[in-house]
């Protein structure tokens, strides 16, 4: 349970409970800058922060932990945590602490003090925090509630701390140290005290092992200036560059405190999975009539899985006790909504009646947090995979692993309303899942969809006028991932779709006017058209004209420029793709190319790159043909690696940036002044 989060608003009922309303400032000597303040406080004020290169935004003086297992298995954790603001985003992010509370958890305390740098003392305590629901925005109602405690005067230069108390029965025997953050540590300790019968194991998450110091029932690791982890552009998730120390705690005598293998998870959430996995009569007429008229599997496999993806509404009712328990499959399909368990054991059901067997998947949508060499029943998504025979396939089915054991699996998530069955998200791709099974049950790795599934293609059809204008009309066809993302951004309810597109046409056109003429979203193939007229593309450069054959698009990262500071971390990409361009540029009569650029091909194990430029001729009426194309090859650039990119992208955005020259003949009329366009739709100016 993390004791330090982000703001987040709670979207589903708009609840707010406020425990106790604050003390009138009059009355407490908390609010006249006198409060007093604990010694553990005012020694770790004092202590002295190191130097570092880069500019730190608060520094953790102190940070201490202690959890306490009593014999009954309830749990009592402490928490202390001193901070020294630097700036003010460090004040803003540090002027607050916020934690988690379970039903059945009490906070008995909760305090808070400021010392300001002229030695005033503020105080706030138990009564002054706000209680919210700790919901994802998708939740209709969850009875986990998050606690917040403010501070006075948290502001550059003063020190902020807080201490709290958490007692409650956990779900399971597993507790999390995060001892690295974005803000350096000078000292923290983590404390655990079992009672008699009970042990631990551990497992170390990016960072050496370190012994403990073991006292009787007691053990304490304890680290000293641990640096900040600073995130980088395109950089892995903060969890899979973090420290953390991950135990699981057992007894002989509890029988969720025994989970200790991958095959006993399994087992544990297979029993949870049955009691919903059903297949009635209105289960199979459903799944009959859904599947009529179809010959084979792949027919079936699809028709099953659009009908949980769309039609089914996602909803989350997520409550501890049955929190990881499906509601049964006749329910769902009755209600016709659900969350990612309900509809991936509904789905079961309805592929268990026409004869089609499937295993639930258990995943974490937060990338690394599953790890072969630490069994653990936390899950946060659960999706299907489904036995498909030999030879059985579909344009969509991109997540398909051959397992030696239980065959050939298709992965479907049945939560995914704008991806077709056996497209698998961005952030399930390459990770660990394990296979629901009464016994035996294992991880298998959801595979990555290899690039040819994953496609952009941009056509654009352009004629250049002799007064500098140009015009055309522009098609993008997308699949897989680029589809998922383009029916994001413009199928939403209340999307303003031209705006999104200026937005994406100003960094490529300094004026233009353009208007979207249809948006398809498609079930596979999502397919945007659109006009735009740039009155001045051309620019006169003394008696030539200066062409950008590559009219739009870009497909760098800018914030990997070659001249940055050395990378620390991975470059990641979010899936392997494909993007191609064709721009096809009818020039002016009496107009000819100086000269024709040498073809770009650059390749490497992470990536491809390769552009042509066709000149124009009699042959081809006198249009310039513009082609490239980039392959995304490997997910994750090693940071070794990352200087190989940053100078490949620094080619490509030589090409995407190039001019071209164009010669006018004698007889050819001269570049005027910009015309008014015949073209309607929004003006932009600028970039």
């Amino acid at each position: 349970m993390n004791s330090k989060h982000l703001w987040r608003k709670f979207a589903g009922l708009g609840l707010l409970l406020v425990l106790a309303a604050a003390a009138p400032r009059c009355e407490a000597e908390r609010d006249n800058g006198k409060a007093k303040v604990p010694d553990w406080v005012l020694e770790a004020a004092k202590t002295p922060t190191p130097n570092y290169s880069y500019r730190v935004n608060a520094y953790v003086l102190l940070d201490s932990e202690q959890d306490q297992v009593l014999p009954n298995g309830r749990i009592e954790k402490d928490r202390r945590l001193v901070y020294k603001l630097v700036t003010s985003k460090g004040a803003e992010e540090e002027s607050f602490l916020e934690t988690s509370s379970d039903p059945g958890w009490k906070i008995p305390v909760f305090n808070g003090w400021t010392i300001t740098a002229d030695g005033k003392k503020y105080s706030r305590s138990l009564k002054d925090v706000i209680v919210h629901g700790d919901n994802a925005d998708e939740d209709l109602y969850g009875d986990r509630r998050s606690v917040r405690l403010e501070l006075p005067w948290a502001i550059p230069g003063n020190i902020v701390a807080y201490e709290f108390k958490q007692e409650g029965l956990p779900q399971f025997w597993e507790l999390d140290w995060q001892f690295q953050r974005q803000n350096p540590i000078v000292s923290e300790q983590y404390q655990l005290t079992l009672p008699p019968g009970w042990e631990y194991r551990s497992y170390w998450l990016n960072h050496a092992k370190v012994e403990p110091v073991i006292q009787g029932n007691t053990s304490t690791w304890s680290l000293q200036d641990v640096a900040p982890v600073r995130p980088e552009p395109h950089c892995p998730e903060f969890g899979e560059l973090a420290g953390a120390l991950r135990l699981h705690l057992f007894s002989a005598s509890n029988p969720l405190a025994q989970l200790n293998t991958w095959p006993e998870v399994s087992a544990w959430a297979y029993k949870l999975a049955a009691s919903g996995w059903l297949v009635t009569p209105e289960i199979q007429q459903k799944a009959a009539t859904l599947t009529a008229g179809c010959a084979d599997v792949t027919c079936k496999v699809n028709r099953l899985a659009r009908f949980v993806q769309k039609d089914v509404r996602y909803v989350e009712i997520s409550l501890l006790a049955t929190g990881y328990t499906p509601h049964p499959a006749p329910q769902v399909l009755r209600t016709q909504y659900g969350d990612c368990k309900d509809k991936a054991i509904l789905l079961a059901s309805l592929l268990k009646a026409e004869g089609i067997a499937s295993y639930p998947l258990l995943v974490n949508t937060v990338r690394g947090a599953t790890t072969p060499d630490f069994a653990s029943p936390f899950f946060n998504h659960m999706i299907l995979a489904v036995s498909i025979p030999a030879g059985a396939q579909s344009p969509s089915w991109s997540a398909i692993v051959n397992d030696p054991q239980l065959g050939r699996l298709l992965i479907i998530d049945g939560t995914l309303r704008d991806q077709a069955p056996g497209e698998v998200p961005f952030y399930l791709a390459s990770e660990d899942a394990l296979v629901v099974l009464p016994s035996g049950g294992k991880l298998i790795q959801i595979p990555t969809a290899a690039p040819s599934f994953n496609r952009l293609f941009r056509q654009g059809d352009f004629v250049l006028r002799p007064d500098g204008a140009l015009l055309g009309n522009v098609t993008e066809l997308r699949w897989g991932q680029p589809a998922w993302i383009a029916r994001q951004v413009y199928d939403g309810p209340g999307t303003d779709n031209q705006r999104i597109l200026d937005n994406f046409l100003r960094p490529y056109l300094s004026d233009f006017q353009a208007k979207i003429d249809s948006i398809q979203p498609g079930k596979r193939v999502f397919r945007m058209d659109y006009s735009v007229a740039a009155p001045s593309y051309l620019q006169d450069a003394g008696g030539y004209l200066m062409l950008r054959p590559c009219v739009l698009g870009s497909v760098t990262f800018s914030t990997l420029d070659p001249d940055h500071d050395a990378r620390r971390y991975p470059v990641v990409f979010d899936s392997l793709e494909v993007r191609s361009d064709i721009y096809k540029i009818r020039i002016p009569a009496g107009y000819s190319l100086m000269d024709t650029p040498r073809p770009v091909k650059l390749d490497y194990p992470f990536a491809s790159y390769e552009s042509t430029i066709d000149p124009p001729s009699a042959a081809n009426n006198y249009t310039l043909t513009y082609k490239r194309v980039f392959t995304v090859k490997e997910l994750e650039v090693p940071t070794p690696e990352v200087k190989q990119l940053q100078q490949m992208f620094y080619r490509i955005n030589g090409d995407e940036q190039n001019q071209l020259l164009l010669q006018r003949a004698a007889s050819a009329p001269t570049a005027a002044a910009p015309a008014a366009t015949p073209v309607s739709p929004s003006q932009n100016s600028g970039r």
